[in-house]
C-alpha cells in the first residue's frame, strides 16, 4: 500500500503506527527505526543533484512527500540547483518547483514571514530572473513575469524586516544586481 502511516494516538509516544489505506500496523519502535534509517540515508548521500534526486525517489517510496526528512532532501536540492552557468532550463524549473513545495509546506508548519521563507522566495525570484534573461519572450509575457518576480521580492523584503540592518542592506544590493545584471 502506498498510503502514509501515522500514529494511531498522536499524543502517545509509544502509540502504534497505522497505514491510512490498508490498516497495517507497526510499533513505534519500528517507525523510529525506519525514520533513523531514512535520516542516515540523507546525511550520507553525496551532495550532488543526481544523488539527491535518487535519494528523494527512495524516500518517497516509504515516506509522505511532506515528511521532514523528504523535505530536508528537497531543501538541499533547491539549494543545489540553479547556482551555476551550466544549469539547463529544466534544472532552473526544478529549482522553482522545489522552492514552491518547500514554501507551501513551510506555510503550514510555520506560517507568516520568516528568514527561511525569505531565503526560498529570493531563490525563486533569482531563478525566474535567470530564466527570463536566458530566453526570448514576448513583451507582454516578460512584463507579467517581471511583475511576478517583483511581487516575490516585496514578500522577501517583508521577511527581511526580521533581520539585521546589514542583512537588509546586502539584500538591497542583491536586488540591484539581480535587476541590473
Amino acid at each position: 500500500c502506498k498510503e502514509c502511516m501515522l500514529p494511531s494516538h498522536a499524543l502517545e509516544y509509544n502509540s502504534p503506527w497505522v497505514c491510512a489505506g490498508c490498516s497495517l500496523s507497526i510499533s513505534s519502535t519500528e517507525a523510529m527505526t525506519r525514520t533513523v534509517k531514512m535520516y542516515k540515508m540523507l546525511v550520507t548521500c553525496p551532495q550532488t543533484c543526481q544523488s539527491m534526486e535518487q535519494l528523494l525517489v527512495q524516500l518517497l517510496e516509504v515516506a509522505h512527500p511532506q515528511h521532514y526528512i523528504a523535505m530536508q532532501a528537497k531543501i538541499s536540492l533547491a539549494r543545489m540547483y540553479g547556482d551555476s552557468d551550466q544549469d539547463t532550463l529544466a534544472d532552473m524549473e526544478r529549482k522553482i518547483s522545489l522552492c514552491e513545495d518547500v514554501i507551501r509546506v513551510m506555510g503550514k508548519v510555520d506560517p507568516g514571514y520568516s528568514r527561511r521563507r525569505g531565503q526560498f522566495l529570493e531563490e525563486m525570484a533569482k531563478t525566474k530572473m535567470k530564466i527570463m534573461k536566458s530566453q526570448e519572450m514576448p513583451k507582454l509575457k516578460l512584463m507579467l513575469e517581471m511583475k511576478n518576480v517583483m511581487k516575490l521580492m516585496r514578500e522577501v523584503g517583508k521577511c527581511k524586516q526580521l533581520e539585521s540592518r546589514e542583512e537588509r542592506e546586502c539584500f538591497a544590493k542583491r536586488v540591484e544586481n539581480m535587476v541590473a545584471g
